[in-house]
């Protein structure tokens, strides 16, 4: 008995109490837009809606699938503490600042993004991180159309710190440069930025870093052509590289103090050191150059530039980057 008077109180009615059907009192139909076919009668203000005859849902194989595009996207989350990037295959990143400051991104020419952080200081780290997106119920096991094609990296034109100082930007296995780091001589009183990292440095990338750079760590390859290349105005106390270093065109790794002065521990899932330290083949051709203002300095090893494959171009540089480099494979 009490179902059947529920059944009552919930039953839908199509006009008011007492009303009768057609009557001004009888309440308009209702239809669901995602579930109403096309395209919909004209409706004339103060007229009762007709009706819609319901033929089709929409459904998840009726929506766009997600595939390369030409272009980053961009958003801004935490309060401008994050920009979130869906790079050209549809890959998800999150470059997220720690510590003062905010960051922007904007999309850049060739499927590349630039970053502009705003208000930073010494204890500031920038990381560049993937987030995976939203996974819509019922599409755990349903993947984009672009997921086959994604590389694992974003690629990033430039950083330009516009006024503040940075103690970290952290992009070691996530993030390419094919374009510059700046960071403004104006606060080159901060003692030091203690790591920046990347995945791989490609034609065009350059850093430039007006203080001592503790820690410069490059996951897979560096490709630098043209200059200025890698400065850093102070000491640059280690560098690795994951895979080979090739240095064309007037590209440079400049230091403007000393090479390898202060072993540094392991950072992240880098590795520990001190000086230069690459792991494949070192080419320099064309005039490019590895300069070094005073010292290589280390108690910990005696050679501060170590090539781990073969080297090409060497004789080409100045007597004492020669005499502080020990190469394991061909020496040419």
């Amino acid at each position: 008995m009490s179902c059947d008077r529920r059944r009552q109180v919930l039953r839908f009615r199509p006009s008011l109490d007492g009303a009768n059907p057609g009557s001004a009192m009888e309440l308009e139909s209702r239809v669901v837009l995602s579930t109403a076919s096309y395209p919909l009668t004209a409706v004339t203000p103060g007229q009762p809606l007709p009706a819609v005859h319901v033929s089709h849902r929409i459904s998840k194989s009726d929506r766009i699938p997600e595939g390369p595009r030409s272009y980053v996207q961009t958003f801004v989350a935490t309060g401008g503490k994050t920009a979130v990037m869906i790079d050209t295959d549809g890959e998800v990143y999150a470059a997220h600042i720690s510590g003062t400051g905010v960051v922007r991104a904007k999309s850049a020419p060739g499927g590349r993004v630039d970053l502009f952080v705003y208000g930073s200081s010494g204890d500031t780290t920038l990381s560049i991180d993937p987030a995976g997106p939203t996974i819509a119920q019922g599409g755990a096991h349903k993947f984009p159309t672009g997921f086959v094609l994604h590389n694992n990296v974003i690629n990033i034109r430039n950083i330009t710190v516009v006024n503040g100082m940075m103690n970290n930007i952290l992009g070691y296995r996530t993030a390419q440069l094919s374009g510059a780091v700046t960071l403004s001589s104006q606060y080159s009183s901060v003692p030091f930025v203690d790591r920046i990292a990347f995945e791989s440095l490609l034609p065009g990338a350059s850093i430039n870093v007006p203080t001592t750079l503790q820690t410069l760590d490059v996951y897979n390859n560096v490709s630098l052509d043209g200059g200025p290349g890698i400065v850093v105005g102070q000491d640059l106390n280690a560098m690795t590289v994951g895979g080979g270093m090739t240095m064309v065109n007037g590209a440079s790794l400049r230091v403007g103090r000393d090479l390898g002065a202060v072993l540094q521990p392991a950072k992240g899932s880098g590795s520990a050191g001190a000086g230069l330290n690459v792991t494949g083949d070192l080419v320099v051709s064309n005039g490019a150059t590895i300069a070094v203002g005073r010292y290589f300095g280390s108690v910990y090893q005696q050679r501060y530039i170590i090539i781990q494959g073969s080297s090409f171009g060497l004789a080409t540089l100045p007597a004492n980057v020669q005499a502080n480099t020990v190469v394991y494979g061909n020496r040419g």
